[in-house]
């Protein structure tokens, strides 16, 4: 009952019907606390609060309420305050055996509360109650008898008190349940006495509250939605939908009490008739797409909200969902198609029981020990290659994509085979007949709906990837997958974030021969455009050029972005509209046109080609033009030329990259291969010397902040560089910033594939000494300086600088020592361990990621 928020509304409910029926005020109210109603609850406070509100709303109509001796059924459950002795027996005539069933039954009952079920009907606690106060009422000379009778009813009163108001039945039961899983101590007793609604305790209050309620009487709750469409749930519904009746529902979805929840509180508020009426016609209120309290309260009333529905059509579609929006056509989708388990198999994959050693994102390790293209099991018994493509779900993505990690599977997962048998699991691995082969995969849990990709062969899988595997009609599902109409589908059978392959294996797919060719080839290019835009960017182990670089005839980046950015909105344009005739195709196949739910519209977020500002454009152009320096590309080939193994100098002639692997970033030029000065010889390079300041301008506009184009730059490079490129590469960074701290006192990016044990003290001897000479030089010539300064503007104006200077050598001079200790150690670094681990090894040196 909480702290009685429903039961007070219910006073002033029930105040109503007394007067109607000619009671006074006074009468009423007694009336009321006596004998209407009733609750329990098991947290203290909420009880003396629920108690104080009806008494305090009683005293509105009685002033001398609180004089009359009112006894509330409203009861804090309680435990008993000890065990019964051996010398209580006498005193408990027939119900020794009842007493010892209510002291062993209510022993942690602050654990269990309401969702005990008495084994013992209302009649035997009563006349149990009766007895206990007969003995309490009756003299007894015997001090010692009278003693142990006291004793006694002390610790039985109270269980049989609460023992009678979860026994009895009501005209009414009204709730708001927890939300939450059972605990551990709950779990044994709720899976043998809630089997269908063992997951969550306000599913397993739906079946308590069902047996609280009279035959021909009502029970009201709110509840997580989750009930009427989740595949563990669908015991429950059944059971519901044959035993009851659902009066009216007002189903609130997201967001529908401003003070709590959010897009993760989603729920139902409704009445059950505890009778099945057949041919009954349940009344819904639809508040799911309203995105507050306020509104939806406005729209509660509006007609196109109202669904009218027989429950006996939820039983059409597989598992019962409460689908009460859906027209008569989606129902008899149901039974005019065939569930999609009947065109290949649905499976989840592997879980290795150790991501982070398993698991990399594919960049942190050499490209070389990569087998991008596996066919099957014994290619990777064969193989010595280590890493493999691994299918991980990822964000919301339509039609190909979300290709970012890869699996230590050298001879098909022997290593993990052994870890995952240390840890009892089997040696096997979930799906593994399927691994290498193409699939339809999407993603399991998702932050925004569901987007079903193509997945080439080559990749190993796990339960975030969960993969189809059709016999036949690959690309015709496909493209249905991705249609509003399936989304609809899919949205009936759960609504939720999480897509299980229980529910994506119902969905009904009705194929139609005639629209085989069209659909392929809309999918085609639909894969076409997606795999464009996602190789495109160079965290993708296709990239081969950047887009910026297919036009540069004029030798001006202003017009390549322009370029860039046409031609993406033409591929928007493209998919829309291929991604349109879909729907349209799907909507007529499936008899759907009159349906207003479903439509053929595409938002612009639901598509895979994504237009990039012209800022993330220019960072890309830098990014890449940093990978060049370091030689991880080339101009001169294409995609990776340089990701682990022997570097190679033959493939290097437009831009040579960098010799030592140090990239200097100082806050002026003081070394040849100081980053600033190796991106504008890129410029150069790749646009002309003719347009170079022109370029300059146009790129340290995009990126903002004030200054020359060449100040700019080297703001970026010193402060926003380095947070880009680890937001590029999702946190795990392959060039490592080397950072002495705030001052900026020294600065340089290394590219971790080309590490080697000597860098550090290459670093430490070819540039933090430099460094320190030119500070040591700067800061005498500035103290000359200050000496002969004739102004008292020109001093300030150099002190200003001495200090600036001083504070940087006196960082680099602290840094200069970690940088010795770690160049005497030679630390080695294995790629294969991945950024994070090696991250942590060297992290006295390096800026934080963030």
């Amino acid at each position: 009952m909480g702290s009685g928020h429903i039961l007070v509304y219910a006073f002033d409910v029930l105040m109503d019907i007394y007067r109607a029926s000619g009671y006074s005020d006074r009468d009423a109210a007694r009336s009321f606390l006596e004998n209407n109603v009733y609750g329990l609850e098991i947290d203290e406070r909420a009880f003396h609060l629920a108690y104080f509100a009806l008494m305090m709303k009683a005293r509105a109509y009685d002033r001398r309420i609180l004089f009359r001796g009112i006894k509330l059924n409203v009861l804090e459950i309680r435990e008993p305050e000890s065990t019964l002795k051996k010398e209580f027996e006498p005193y408990l005539n027939g119900y020794a055996d009842l007493a010892k069933y209510l002291v062993e039954t209510f022993k942690e009952a602050k654990e269990f509360g309401s969702i005990l079920i008495m084994d013992h009907s209302e009649q035997e606690f009563v006349e149990f109650q009766d007895y206990l106060d007969s003995l309490k009422n009756e003299e007894n000379p015997d001090i010692v008898a009278k003693a142990y009778i006291k004793e006694m009813v002390d610790i039985l009163n109270p269980l049989v008190r609460q023992a009678i108001l979860l026994a009895k039945k009501y005209d009414v039961v009204i709730t708001n349940p927890p939300y939450m899983a059972p605990t551990a101590k709950q779990k044994p007793y709720v899976q043998n006495h809630y089997g269908d609604s063992k997951s969550d305790l306000f599913a397993v209050f739906m079946e308590r509250c069902h047996y609280l309620t009279k035959k021909d009487a009502y029970q009201a709750m709110i509840t997580m939605h989750s009930w009427m469409f989740l595949s563990s749930f669908e015991k429950l519904r059944k059971k519901l939908l044959k035993q009851n009746t659902i009066i009216n529902m007002a189903h609130l979805g997201a967001r529908a009490f401003e003070d709590i929840g959010g897009e993760v509180v989603q729920t139902s508020s409704f009445i059950v008739y505890n009778q099945n009426i057949i041919g009954y016609k349940s009344s819904f209120k639809r508040l799911v797409d309203y995105n507050s309290q306020d509104e939806k309260e406005i729209n509660y009333f509006l007609s196109n909200n109202l669904f009218v529905q027989k429950a006996s059509d939820f039983n059409k579609i597989p598992g019962s969902p409460i689908g009460y929006w859906l027209s008569k056509n989606v129902f008899n989708i149901f039974s005019l198609g065939s569930p999609l388990n009947q065109f290949g198999v649905l499976t989840n994959g592997m879980f290795t029981c150790d991501n982070n050693r398993f698991l990399k994102k594919w960049y942190e390790v050499s490209d070389i020990k990569i087998f991008y293209k596996c066919s099957s099991q014994k290619e990777s018994i064969n193989s010595d290659l280590k890493w493999y493509p691994y299918n991980k779900g990822g964000d919301f993505r339509k039609w190909y994509g979300n290709h970012l990690y890869v699996i230590d599977f050298e001879k098909f997962g022997e290593e993990i085979s052994l870890f995952r048998k240390k840890r009892g699991q089997s040696a096997s691995f979930p799906g593994q007949s399927y691994y290498f082969k193409e699939s339809i995969s999407w993603s399991l849990v998702s932050s925004y709906k569901f987007g079903a990709r193509f997945y080439p062969k080559g990749f190993v899988f796990d339960i975030g990837g969960s993969s189809f595997f059709p016999d036949k009609h690959f690309k015709y599902i496909l493209g249905f997958l991705t249609s509003n109409v399936a989304t609809n589908l899919l949205n009936i059978l759960n609504p939720t974030m999480n897509f299980q392959i229980g529910d994506v294996s119902k969905i009904p797919l009705i194929y139609n021969e005639n629209h085989k060719v069209e659909i392929e080839e809309l999918v085609d290019k639909c894969i076409e455009l997606s795999k464009n835009d996602w190789d495109e960017v160079e965290t993708s182990w296709n990239f081969t050029n950047l887009n910026l670089l297919n036009n540069i005839s004029d030798g001006l980046i202003e017009k390549s972005v322009k370029e860039v950015l046409n031609q993406k909105q033409n591929d928007i344009e493209k998919e829309k509209s291929y991604e349109t005739r879909l729907n349209d195709i799907f909507i007529d196949i499936y008899n759907l046109s009159t349906d207003i739910n479903i439509t053929n519209k595409i938002v612009d977020k639901d598509l895979s080609v994504k237009i990039l500002p012209s800022e993330q454009l220019i960072k890309n152009f830098i990014s890449y033009a940093v990978g060049c320096m370091f030689g991880r590309y080339s101009l001169d080939v294409e995609g990776l030329a340089f990701a682990g193994g022997d570097f190679d100098a033959a493939k290097y002639s437009s831009f040579i990259p960098d010799s030592d692997d140090i990239l200097p970033i100082c806050d002026e030029e003081y070394f040849e291969d100081d980053i600033v000065t190796r991106f504008i010889e890129f410029v150069r390079v790749v646009y002309g010397s003719d347009t170079l300041e022109t370029n300059l301008e146009f790129i340290a506009s995009a990126l903002g902040g004030k200054g020359t184009p060449r100040e700019v730059l080297r703001s970026y490079f010193l402060n926003d560089f380095y947070k880009d490129h680890c937001k590029i590469y999702q946190k795990r960074p392959i060039y490592w910033l080397f950072d002495s701290g705030k001052k900026n006192g020294f600065k340089s990016l290394v590219y971790i594939h080309r590490y080697t044990l000597d860098l550090i003290a290459r670093m430490r001897t070819g540039y933090v000494h430099p460094q320190q000479a030119r500070y040591r030089t700067q800061m005498e010539l500035l103290q000359s300086q200050i000496e002969e300064a004739t102004s008292t503007s020109e001093r300030v104006r150099l002190n200003k600088r001495l200090k600036k200077i001083s504070e940087q050598a006196a960082e680099l001079a602290k840094y200069e020592e970690k940088v010795h200790h770690w160049a005497d150690k030679m630390e080695p670094m294995d790629l294969d361990d991945g950024v994070k681990v090696n991250y942590e090894k060297f992290k006295d040196l390096l800026a934080k990621i963030k």
